[in-house]
């Protein structure tokens, strides 16, 4: 009896969770755009585009970040987590494709705020290297942000 019970209350929990991903979009936070950032003292313009879903149900986070710079400098990274709260999101993973030797077998912690549309320099972008999982929250946050130009960030 006891078995049966527990049986019913965990197929209830994986047919709620699957209705409440059915009844709507699980969380995410899309955009591109363009910032400008500092290096040794000189300003590089960088350009971005991303789409990070977060988890739902049994169905993982997905999604991708990519990056070029007019130094040449490019990479992609693939969505492992996304957490999404209010108009921010924070979203990581490891960067898979890349053009610079030591980028390989990094992960990438990036940062987003909405601060509405269009863009207009209201939304902000912010990113950073770790060598391993930094993991995505609240509290997970890189230390460089750049205001978006020419672009527009969506968190939802």
């Amino acid at each position: 009896m006891k078995v049966a019970v527990i049986i019913f209350a965990l197929t209830m929990c994986i047919l709620v969770g699957a209705a409440l991903c059915l009844a709507g979009p699980a969380p995410k936070a899309t955009g591109a755009g363009e910032f400008t950032r500092m290096e040794d003292g000189v300003e590089i313009e960088a350009r971005f585009n991303f789409e990070a879903h977060g988890e739902c149900g049994n169905r993982p986070a997905k999604g991708w970040f990519k990056y070029h710079d007019e130094m040449g400098n490019k990479f992609t990274m693939e969505v492992r987590c996304v957490f999404v709260y209010s108009n921010e999101a924070t979203f990581s993973g490891p960067v898979v494709k890349y053009n610079m030797d030591e980028w390989e077998g990094q992960w990438l912690l990036i940062w987003v705020e909405d601060g509405g549309s269009p863009a207009d320099g209201n939304d902000t972008i912010g990113g950073q290297m770790y060598d391993s999982d930094p993991g995505c929250d609240e509290n997970t946050l890189p230390d460089d942000y750049w205001p978006v130009t020419n672009g527009n960030i969506v968190v939802h």
